[in-house]
C-alpha cells in the first residue's frame, strides 16, 4: 500500500509567526495569548522574535527596538518515514517581498536560525523543523 505523506507544516504557522503588523506596544503583544515567541540566533546574537500569528513577514525583536523584516524563509523538516521506516526530510522554501514577489536589491540582510523544534503530526508522528529566515532589521 502506498502512504501519501500529508504534513501539516510548520512552514505556514511559522511563516505566520513573524506577523506583527502594527505594534502598539510590546507587553501587549508578548501578554496576547495567541502571540508566538520564537528564539533565534541571528548572525552571533540570540534574540526573541514574537508575533500575534499575524499573516505577514515582520517580527518584534523583545530583545531591543526593531522589527525583524523577513525576505525568505525555509524549514526543513526530519522524520521517520511511515512506509520504509527510514529517515526522511522534507525542505519547504518561502520568499517574502512587495506584493509577494521577488525580495531583490535589499542589503544588510542577517540569516537567524531557530533551534529544532519538535511536533507531533497525526500520520508522521514526531516531526523535527529548523527554521532559518534571512531577512533584516528595522526600527520600531
Amino acid at each position: 500500500m502506498k502512504h501519501t505523506i500529508r504534513i501539516m507544516p510548520l512552514l505556514l504557522p511559522l511563516a505566520l509567526l513573524l506577523g506583527v503588523g502594527t505594534a502598539s506596544g510590546q507587553s501587549g503583544i508578548l501578554n496576547n495569548p495567541n502571540a508566538f515567541p520564537i528564539n533565534l540566533n541571528c548572525g552571533g546574537q540570540q534574540l526573541m522574535i514574537v508575533s500575534p500569528a499575524g499573516p505577514s513577514s515582520n517580527g518584534l525583536v523583545t530583545n531591543d527596538n526593531r522589527v525583524l523584516l523577513a525576505t525568505s524563509l525555509t524549514q526543513v523538516n526530519s522524520f521517520i518515514d511511515p512506509t520504509t521506516h527510514q529517515p526522511a526530510t522534507q525542505t519547504f522554501n518561502v520568499t517574502f517581498g512587495a506584493g509577494h514577489g521577488q525580495a531583490t536589491g535589499i542589503g544588510n540582510l542577517t540569516t537567524c536560525v531557530s533551534p529544532p523544534m519538535t511536533f507531533q503530526d497525526p500520520q508522521l508522528g514526531t516531526v523535527t523543523a529548523t527554521l532559518t529566515i534571512v531577512g533584516f532589521f528595522a526600527p520600531r
